[in-house]
């Protein structure tokens, strides 16, 4: 079959550009105490699984000047959720116990059942082409970004749902720091645009990716040695969307192509084996660019 779609050319100077870390100044306010920031109805609740993701959004959040509390699922989010003291939600998808779209629905149904006002709910996710930004709105959901997120980008999101809150205005120009460069294991540009070119956040967090990948990729070996496809898909899903956030682009590549191969049911994970030495060679290539850095 062919299709043919006539289409208009555009016009680039009508393209306005994302916000980057390179064009824009950060746009934030002095960050609250957590009564001041219940006072204020700013008080942000993140539910995010993996620990590299949750370091990442918090420092992003205190960034901007918020205050954020963190859950490590969907059920303890949920439970924080019923004290009535956040703003907005902003949430991963795949989680365990309650993912994100099973944690929208009980908000909304607890919303509902006690008559509360409606809070913005946004999802983080790295899966964008695979229809989730309707299924995040069938949910619940008020808005959707993909994951790695950068401060520019979070920072106009939240201003959008908590408009009553001031800030001062943009300042064009870039911001002071070092803004790295791409290299073989990772993207030093993807570690500015999360951190500001803060070298104590980006090292942290460097740390905190090597160490949680190593431990995930051991439960992934064990897991296509014993065929066990749905929880190597998980694990690789896990290993893709760290590796994306830190700008480990070869360690992401190797793990989607895990995931991916283990969601179309392949009868036996071993011949995935390669591939995982592979992306544990990534990994290691990282770890070894951190210590250089």
């Amino acid at each position: 079959m062919t299709l043919t779609l006539p289409l208009p050319i555009g016009d680039p100077d009508l393209v306005v550009p994302e916000p980057t870390f390179a064009s824009t100044r950060l746009v934030s306010r002095p960050k609250p105490s957590r009564e001041e920031a219940i006072r204020e109805r700013s008080l942000v609740l993140v539910a995010e699984d993996h620990s590299v993701n949750r370091a990442v959004l918090l420092h992003q959040l205190d960034s901007i000047g918020l205050y954020a509390d963190t859950a490590e699922d969907g059920q303890v989010a949920l439970d924080l959720f019923r004290s009535g003291e956040y703003a907005i939600v902003i949430t991963d998808v795949h989680m365990p116990r309650l993912d994100g779209y099973q944690l929208a629905e009980a908000i909304r149904r607890y919303e509902s059942e006690t008559s509360r006002p409606r809070t913005p709910i946004m999802a983080l996710t790295a899966n964008v082409m695979e229809g989730e930004p309707q299924r995040c709105r069938d949910a619940g959901m008020d808005d959707f970004a993909a994951k790695p997120t950068t401060i520019p980008l979070l920072a106009a999101k939240v201003r959008r749902w908590l408009p009553h809150l001031e800030f001062p205005a943009a300042e064009d120009g870039p911001v002071d720091g070092d803004r790295g460069g791409p290299a073989e294991a990772i993207d030093h540009a993807v570690l500015g645009e999360l951190t500001g070119g803060d070298a104590t956040m980006t090292a942290e967090i460097l740390d905190d990716f090597v160490d949680a990948t190593t431990a995930d990729l051991t439960r992934l070996d064990r897991a296509l040695s014993a065929d066990d496809l749905e929880v190597a898909r998980r694990l690789a899903h896990r290993i893709k969307g760290a590796g994306g956030v830190v700008g480990a682009r070869r360690v992401a590549d190797l793990a989607s192509g895990i995931e991916r191969e283990a969601g179309n049911g392949a009868a036996d994970g071993r011949h995935l084996l390669p591939v995982l030495a592979e992306l544990a060679k990534a990994v290691a290539d990282v770890d070894a660019a951190r210590d250089q850095r």
